[in-house]
């Protein structure tokens, strides 16, 4: 399961998928939690692109609605994933604070989802 967002951390993590752990037979669940037309297109493009890519991996798109930590925490806790690969933008603590979950997605995500999480780390330039 890899979580989807406009952010760029999540394009890192969807490279970081793609050039280090994507294996042939997998099964992979994009999730988008805020719907957004431009946010849907790209993330079914990016599943078309990975089927492409890589021969043999199969993709699945959820949408999803409500708070963000809550929906991923319960469809990844449903689902059950072998992995579930997050990115990590590298927010300061007071931009933790004044985002808009008032903590680090990643962060609570890997403390609160049962299946193992990957934390891929965003580099700013």
């Amino acid at each position: 399961m890899i979580a989807w967002t406009l952010d760029p951390a999540a394009e890192i993590a969807f490279d970081y998928y793609r050039s280090t752990i994507a294996m042939p037979e997998d099964v992979v669940h994009l999730v988008n939690v805020k719907q957004t037309s431009d946010l849907n297109l790209q993330l079914h493009n990016k599943a078309q692109k990975l089927q492409l890519d890589l021969e043999g991996v199969s993709t699945h798109v959820s949408e999803l609605s409500g708070d963000v930590a809550s929906a991923l925490i319960d469809h990844a806790n449903s689902t059950h994933p072998d992995l579930v690969l997050v990115g990590r933008r590298n927010l300061g603590h007071w931009e933790r604070l004044t985002s808009e979950q008032g903590f680090s997605l990643s962060s609570h995500l890997s403390t609160h989802i049962l299946s193992p999480v990957i934390v891929v780390k965003f580099a700013r330039n």
